[in-house]
C-alpha cells in the first residue's frame, strides 16, 4: 500500500494533494455546516411548542369538566409545565383524527370502562400512529374482561407493555425496585400493597419506575413493571397513583406527578410560561371581596363608638399602606339604599376608591351564594324558598346580623331575623332577594354602581365571583362581554392541615367555552372554619405560601379575604401581619385584575422552536415570564435575543423577563461551560416594579416602569463604575441618584414613586473597564 502511494504523489505532487484534499475537506465541512444550519433553523422555524393537552373524561362517570380529578388533581401540574388543557367529553363522542393536531399530548383518568372498546382502541392507535403522547392514569379506558380483553391488550401493547394475568393476593410481594425521582414523592406505598396488573415491557425503550414481585422471584427484572414511561407516553395503574387516607379524607400523591407527566409528555427542554413571576421576582397581590360591609366591628373608634367593618378596614388595613396595592370588590346591594345600604356605607366606598393604591371592583350586585340555581332560574321556586326560610327564623330569638338593612330601619346592630328580602346565610341562593334574578343586573350594574363611588375616570376592573364561586359559561361570558377580568374560587391550600400538592387549584376552570380565572390562595372563610374560629387562623396561609414558592414557585402570593376579617381583632391582625410579609421586597406587588390578565394570558402564549437553543414567544398578552427547567448550565444569550429584559434564576430554573412593548420576543439561550457567560449590555436581574419599552444604547439604557411602594432593582452591567439614574414620573416629579456598581451588580434602592408610570434612564458616568464580563 505504501508503495503504491508513494508512486502515486511523488515529490511536490504528494504535498499539493494534501493540500487540495485540505481544502476540499474544508470546503465539504463549511457546506455541511450550513446546511445543518440551515436545516436546523428550517425545521425548527416549523416547530411549534406543543401546549394543549387533550384531557378526555367522560361525564356519565365523572360530572362536568371541573369535577374530573384530571381538573382537581393533574392540571395544576400540567399548567406548571407550560400546558393548558382542552377537555373533551367522550361520552359526547371523540374528536375527529382530522382535527387533532399530530403530535398531540392526551390525558385520560378513567374510573370505569369507556363505553365503545373497540372505536376507543381505533381512536388511539390512530392518535399514536399522528405522533401523540398519552398519560394514561389508572384505568387505561378499557377492562381486561373475556369480552374486552383483546383490546385491552392491544391498547397497551401501543405504550410497550404487555399484561399477564393480575395478582390481588399481595401478602408475598414486594418492592423490588423503586425510581425515587419518580415515586414515592408525597407518601410512599403502604405495606400492604394493592392488587397489581403483572406486566411485563416489550419494547426496550420503555423505562419501568416501579417493580413489585413476589418475594420469592430471585431476578428482579422478572417482576412487574407497575410505573412505566415510553416513547408514546406513560402509565400508572389503579391504586399507585394516590395515597387515599380515608379516615381524614385526605389524598397524598404516589408518583411524582411534575416527573411523570414530563417523561410521558417528553417535550424536553423549552420556554414555558409563568404566571408566578414578574420582572424576576415571585408576585403579591391582594383582593377582598365586600362581604360584612355593613357588619358592626369588635374595633371601637376614637371615642368607643361602633365602627362598621368596611370603616375598620380601611383605616387599619388599607389606608395606613399607600405601597400595597389592594382590590375591592363591592357587593352594590350593601350600598343601595334600596336593599342594604345607606349613606355611611356609600361614604366609606367613596374614601377607599379614591385612594391611589386601590384598585376598583364588583363582587356583584345581590350576591348570590349558589351560582347554578341561577343558570335556570325560577324565580316562582326562589320566593317560595324565601317564605319557608322566614318560617324557619321567625321561630329563633334575636341575633346579631350586622350586614342586614331593611325597610329603612338603618344600622341596627340586633333585630329580628324575620325579613322579606334578605338572607343572612347560604341557606337561600343570595343575599337581597328583592327583585328577580338578572344576570345583566347582577353583573353590569353592580360594575356601574362601584365604578360611580370611584373618582371620575377610575374604572372599574374585576369582577370577583361571590358565593360558591362556581358561575355558569353565560355570566363568564358577560364579564369578558363588559369587558373586565374576573376571579375567584379555587381555593389551593398546602399546609399542615392539607399537605399535599393534589390541594393547589390549577389556574383557571373550565366553564363551558368560557373561562374563569382562579384566585392563586384560599381566603378567611376556610381558614377560620366558615367564620368560626379560630379568627387568626388565616396566618396559616403563609404555609401554603412556603410550599407553593419552593423547590417550584408554583403560585404567586395571593391575600384574598372579605371585609369582615374587620369585625374581629384576631382576624384583623392576621391580616396585617400577612400585608407587612407580602409587602417584603421578596414580592413584585401588582392589582389583582393585573394577575388575572397573566393567568388568562397563558393559554394563548404561542412558542416556536427556531434553533437548538433559539425559540420565539408572541401572542403573550399580559404574560411576560417564561421559565427554563433544569437550565443550570444555560444562560441568555442577549445579544442574540430580542424583546428580553433580562435573567434570573431560582433554584434550577432559569427565569427570563421579556419585554411587554415587543410583541414577538426572541430567546436565545448558549451552554455557560462551553463559553462562559459573555454580556455586552446591561440586564434585568429583578425588581419590585413591572418594566417595559427597554431601549439600550452604549452604555446607556432607558425603559418605562409601574409599581407600589418603595424597593429595589438590580442590573447586571458590562462596566464597573458610578451611574447616574434619573427617574421622572407625573406623580413625583424628577429623581435621580449616582450609583456605584459593585461586581457588574448595580443595586438601585427606590423611594416611593407612585402608582403611575415612571421612565428611567441610565447612563454610565465613568467605569474602571470597558471589558465583557463573564458571569
Amino acid at each position: 500500500m505504501m508503495q503504491m502511494r508513494t508512486r502515486f504523489f511523488p515529490g511536490k505532487r504528494n504535498a499539493i494533494a494534501r493540500i487540495l484534499r485540505s481544502v476540499f475537506l474544508l470546503i465539504v465541512a463549511v457546506q455541511l455546516g450550513l446546511m445543518i444550519s440551515v436545516a436546523d433553523h428550517a425545521y425548527a422555524a416549523k416547530t411549534k411548542v406543543p401546549r394543549t393537552v387533550l384531557a378526555l373524561f367522560d361525564s356519565t362517570q365523572e360530572g362536568k369538566a371541573d369535577r374530573t380529578r384530571i381538573h382537581r388533581y393533574a392540571e395544576m401540574v400540567l399548567n406548571h409545565l407550560g400546558y393548558h388543557l382542552e377537555y373533551v367529553d367522550i361520552s359526547a363522542g371523540l374528536p375527529l383524527l382530522s382535527d387533532v393536531p399530530e403530535q398531540s399530548r392526551v390525558i385520560t383518568w378513567f374510573d370505569e370502562p369507556v363505553a365503545d372498546a373497540n372505536t376507543y382502541l381505533d381512536w388511539v392507535v390512530g392518535m399514536v400512529e399522528s405522533g401523540a403522547r398519552f398519560a394514561i392514569m389508572e384505568h387505561p379506558g378499557i377492562e381486561r374482561s373475556r369480552r374486552t380483553g383483546t383490546q385491552h391488550d392491544q391498547l397497551l401493547a401501543l405504550f410497550g407493555l404487555q399484561v399477564e394475568g393480575m395478582t390481588s393476593m399481595t401478602f408475598d410481594s414486594k418492592v423490588r425496585f423503586v425510581d425515587r425521582a419518580m415515586y414515592a414523592f408525597e407518601h410512599r406505598l403502604d405495606p400492604i400493597l394493592p392488587g397489581y396488573p403483572n406486566i411485563r415491557i416489550i419494547d426496550p425503550d420503555v423505562t419501568a419506575h416501579l417493580m413489585i414481585a413476589p418475594s420469592g422471584e430471585p431476578d428482579a427484572r422478572m417482576g412487574s413493571a407497575i410505573v412505566t414511561t415510553g416513547p408514546h407516553g406513560g402509565f400508572v395503574p389503579s391504586g399507585f397513583a394516590l395515597f387515599e387516607e380515608r379516615d381524614i379524607q385526605r389524598v397524598k400523591w404516589l408518583v411524582n406527578p411534575f416527573a411523570f407527566f414530563e417523561a410521558s409528555f417528553s417535550d424536553g427542554l423549552r420556554p414555558i410560561p409563568d404566571v408566578a413571576t414578574l420582572s424576576g421576582k415571585r408576585i403579591f397581590f391582594s383582593h377582598i371581596d365586600g362581604d360584612g360591609w355593613n357588619n358592626i366591628s369588635d374595633v371601637k373608634g376614637a371615642n368607643g363608638e361602633n365602627l362598621i367593618a368596611a370603616r375598620v378596614a380601611l383605616d387599619r388595613i388599607i389606608a395606613p399602606r399607600p405601597g400595597i396595592p389592594v382590590t375591592v370588590g363591592l357587593v352594590a346591594g350593601d350600598v343601595d339604599t334600596e336593599l342594604g345600604g345607606n349613606a355611611q356605607s356609600r361614604e366609606v366606598a367613596r374614601q377607599l376608591y379614591s385612594l391611589p393604591q386601590v384598585e376598583v371592583a364588583s363582587h356583584g350586585y345581590t350576591h348570590p351564594y349558589n351560582w347554578q340555581y341561577y343558570e335556570k332560574y325560577d324565580r316562582v321556586a326562589e320566593q317560595s324558598a324565601l317564605l319557608s326560610y322566614q318560617d324557619q327564623a321567625s321561630s329563633k330569638p334575636y341575633q346579631k346580623i350586622g350586614n342586614m338593612v331593611v325597610d329603612g330601619l338603618g344600622l341596627e346592630a340586633y333585630f329580628t331575623p324575620v325579613i322579606r328580602q334578605v338572607s343572612g346565610d347560604a341557606t337561600l341562593p343570595r343575599t337581597y332577594l328583592k327583585e328577580p334574578f338578572s344576570l345583566r343586573h347582577e353583573i353590569r350594574d353592580s360594575l356601574v354602581v362601584a365604578e360611580s363611588l370611584a373618582p371620575l375616570g377610575k374604572k372599574a376592573a374585576l369582577y370577583q365571583w361571590s358565593g360558591d364561586a362556581e358561575p355558569f359559561a353565560d355570566a363568564v361570558r358577560m364579564t369578558r362581554q363588559v369587558p373586565v377580568e374576573n376571579i375567584n374560587g379555587g381555593d389551593s391550600r398546602f399546609d399542615r392541615l392539607f399537605p399535599s400538592h393534589a390541594y393547589v387549584a390549577p389556574i383557571a376552570r373550565p366553564v363551558g367555552s368560557e373561562r374563569q380565572i382562579y384566585a392563586a390562595n384560599s381566603n378567611e372563610y376556610a381558614y377560620t372554619n366558615r367564620w368560626t374560629g379560630p379568627f387568626h387562623g388565616q396566618i396559616l396561609v403563609l404555609e401554603t405560601v412556603e410550599r407553593t414558592g419552593a423547590p417550584r414557585r408554583l403560585k404567586p402570593f395571593n391575600l384574598y379575604y372579605h371585609i369582615y376579617s374587620a369585625e374581629k381583632v384576631a382576624s384583623l391582625t392576621a391580616i396585617e401581619q400577612l400585608l407587612d410579609y407580602g409587602g417584603e421586597g421578596e414580592f413584585i406587588a401588582i392589582r389583582a385584575s393585573h394577575y388575572a390578565r397573566i393567568a388568562d394570558s397563558f393559554f394563548d402564549a404561542d412558542i416556536t422552536q427556531t434553533g437548538s437553543l433559539q425559540w420565539s414567544v408572541s401572542n403573550r398578552g399580559a404574560l411576560q415570564t417564561v421559565r427554563f427547567d433544569d437550565a443550570d448550565e444555560l444562560s441568555v444569550d442577549m445579544g442574540d435575543s430580542d424583546g428580553v429584559l433580562g435573567y434570573t434564576r431560582f433554584h434550577t430554573s432559569l427565569y427570563v423577563a421579556l419585554d411587554g412593548a415587543v410583541p414577538e420576543a426572541r430567546i436565545s439561550l448558549f451552554r455557560t461551560k462551553k463559553r462562559g457567560n459573555l454580556r455586552r449590555s446591561a440586564y434585568l436581574v429583578e425588581s419590585n416594579r413591572s418594566i417595559s419599552n427597554l431601549q439600550r444604547g452604549d452604555c446607556k439604557w432607558s425603559f418605562d416602569s409601574q409599581g407600589f411602594g418603595a424597593g429595589e432593582m438590580i442590573w447586571m452591567v458590562p462596566q464597573s463604575g458610578t451611574f447616574q439614574i434619573v427617574a421622572q414620573g407625573q406623580e413625583t416629579g424628577i429623581w435621580t441618584e449616582n450609583i456605584i456598581s459593585e461586581e457588574h451588580k448595580l443595586r438601585v434602592t427606590l423611594p416611593d414613586l407612585g402608582s403611575q408610570s415612571v421612565q428611567f434612564q441610565f447612563k454610565c458616568r465613568g467605569s474602571s473597564d470597558a471589558q465583557t464580563w463573564i458571569e
